[in-house]
Formats: C-alpha cells, structure tokens, sequence
C-alpha cells in the first residue's frame, strides 16, 4: 500500500559504528626505580553496516591510552641517574666514524639549548658534540610549579597522593589536600642554658604544632 514502511535493503542506508576494543596488557615499567611509568592501551574499532534508520555515531569516546606510576621506590645513591643512563645508551654508536662518551646537560646548565624538561640533552665528555632527543617516559622532570614525570615529551605533574596527572598538593600544614586549618604558627623566644657555665644559647625559632 501507499505509504507502507519498508525493511527491504534498497530502503536502507549504510552507517559507521565505531566501538573500543578490549585494554591490551599493562607495558613493562619504564624503569627499575625511581618512579617509572607504565602503559596501557586499546583501539577504536569501526565497521560499516546497513541499517533502517541511524547515523554515524562519529567515533569513540574516551582515551585511548592510560598510564600509570611505578616503581616508585628511591634508586641507590651511587648508581647513575635515569638521565646518564639515556645518555650513556649513546656510547656504542658510531658518529663520523667515531665512538663518544656521552653524558647529560640539565636545565640549569648554561650551554643546555632547551626549555623543555622533557628533552633529554646530551654532550661529549669533551664538549665537541650534542645531541638532543626527547627524554624517555618515567624521565623525572620539574616546572616552577610542581615536580612530575615525562610523559611522551611532556612533563606531567605527581600530585601529593603519589598520582599521576594529579593535581592534589600540600597545604602549608604539609597535609594532602588539606585547608591550612590543622595547624597554626607560634612565634617567641626559646631559651636553653648550655651545658657550660657561664655561656647561654639564645635562638629565635619558628615552628608550627
């Protein structure tokens, strides 16, 4: 009849359904110590189908990729850094026909060529060559504002939970997220006697309780 609905396929039209795939495995740490990072990922599928009526749904939504700290435990004092390791990484390959040895610059450095935390800048131990390549992720890095970990090239900060991309901090209490009002400043004079005779330490302390 006139004006029926139709299911038939000629009546149909073909749209794109797009959906997440399942997270794959947790990467490996990036480092042993120090504070690495791990990664993990999944992928938006899409397939093209007919339906009677619908539309695109455009894409997926959501991230990508997740990451998270790890090994966070403090690396002896007398090993290398994460960052003379990256650098040292470069000894056995050849440049101009040539192996160097190979260690870090950092921000502070004066002849360092970069702004970036996350550029792990590297120079001959005599000076005559560098090299600048983007630092690995787990890299420690720092802004003015907060400490943090490179990330794919970008410094991300840790809050005070020990969280990645956190950005919880301390209040002047040094308490987690908290307003300031778990303690207050006391100001005065301590005096002690010293153990010798005659002499008197004097010290104006402030301190918080």
């Amino acid at each position: 009849e006139e004006g029926a609905a139709s299911n038939s396929l000629e009546d149909q039209q073909e749209v794109t359904t797009y959906w997440w795939g399942e997270w794959a495995k947790w990467t490996a740490c990036t480092r042993t110590c120090g504070g690495g990072v791990m990664s993990q990922e999944r992928h938006c599928l899409k397939q093209r189908k007919k339906v009677t009526a619908g539309k695109d749904n455009m894409t997926c939504t959501g991230t990508a990729k997740k990451y998270h700290l790890c090994n966070s435990v403090d690396c002896p004092a007398s090993g290398k850094s994460f960052r003379e390791e990256q650098c040292w990484s470069f000894n056995s390959q050849r440049y101009s026909g040539r192996n160097y040895l190979w260690k870090p610059l950092y921000p502070d450095d004066y002849v360092h060529i970069s702004s970036n935390p996350c550029d792990l800048h590297c120079t001959t131990t005599d000076g005559q060559r560098q090299l600048m390549v983007m630092a690995r992720d787990g890299t420690s890095c720092k802004y003015s504002s907060y400490r943090g970990v490179c990330v794919e090239g970008t410094c991300e900060p840790i809050g005070c939970d020990g969280v990645l991309f956190s950005s919880n901090t301390l209040d002047k209490c040094g308490v987690c997220q908290g307003d300031g009002s778990s303690c207050s400043k006391v100001t005065g004079n301590f005096r002690r006697g010293a153990t010798t005779l005659g002499e008197l330490l004097w010290a104006f302390i402030p301190y918080l309780i």
